[in-house]
């Protein structure tokens, strides 16, 4: 194995490794921002219906309303914190896959343009070898 397949695949398995936490952490943030909608949901439905006549019928009762209304708003207020978050950590790892994926095209490149030099040269010894041979056959050809 030559010095750059293993470079690349060094390269190669970075790339990856990378990709797969961006594609866990977006998981994440989905399951997140769903549960978020769904707070949203709740808030907004609790809301109805505590407007709806006759749900309401002690101040206390009304108290109690608003207070679990503004703890859902709290949490939901939370959960885009926690999103706003994760979508930040989320560009980080874009960033330094991008970074890798980059470091990982790069040296492919570099292995292409040593392997066809490899090749040149191997080529040009081997033309070079026929040429000797060719010229060591008309001189022995010639000397007759």
């Amino acid at each position: 194995m030559s010095r750059w397949n293993k470079l690349v695949e060094l390269a190669e398995e970075r790339s990856e490794k990378t990709a797969r936490e961006m594609a866990d952490l977006q998981q994440k943030i989905s399951a997140v921002e769903n549960q978020r909608q769904q707070m949203e949901d709740y808030r907004q439905e609790y809301a109805q219906r505590a407007a709806e006549p006759g749900t309401v019928g002690t101040i206390q009762q009304l108290k109690t309303i608003r207070q679990f209304g503004d703890q859902v708003q709290v949490t939901v207020g939370e959960l885009e914190a926690r999103i706003s978050s994760m979508q930040e950590r989320y560009e980080t790892i874009r960033q330094a896959w991008h970074k890798d994926y980059q470091r990982e095209r790069a040296l492919k490149a570099l292995q292409g343009i040593e392997e066809r030099k490899i090749a040149y040269s191997a080529d040009k010894a081997m033309r070079r070898d026929e040429d000797d041979y060719v010229l060591q056959a008309r001189r022995r050809r010639d000397t007759k």
